[in-house]
């Protein structure tokens, strides 16, 4: 994290490495990331259930770009901050702000072939 103030607006430096994707995860919150070396594979999921059934969720991609340097993508509150990332050709870095700080909330990690969703604390 490099700052956060007390409304919980938070800026962080973070790295996507090539190897595997992130787990498909909202953030409960907005954000902005643009990103500053390297390539980075950004996929938007959309959700598609209520959310009634607890354990359960059906998401489907909504929108998948590459980001270049320089180039950044933004996402809206809930439910429309669903994502996953990856660093294409090695590590991406970007610099994400956060309308609160993502680390002291539970999130939804998703699993789109199963149609599974769990709530916990970030990795």
């Amino acid at each position: 994290m490099l700052a956060r103030d007390p409304s919980g607006l938070t800026l962080m430096l973070t790295r996507f490495p090539e190897e595997a994707p992130t787990p498909v995860h909202d953030h409960k919150t907005w954000g902005v990331a643009l990103v500053l070396r390297g390539t980075d594979r950004h996929v938007h999921w959309r959700r598609l259930d209520t959310g009634a059934e607890p354990g359960r969720a059906q998401v489907v991609i909504d929108d998948d770009r590459v980001l270049h340097e320089g180039e950044f993508v933004h996402w809206d509150v809930p439910p429309h901050d669903i994502h996953s990332q990856q660093g294409l050709g090695g590590p991406a870095y970007e610099l994400v702000c956060f309308g609160r700080d993502p680390m002291v909330v539970l999130r939804n990690y998703f699993d789109p072939e199963r149609a599974t969703v769990r709530e916990e604390m970030p990795r």
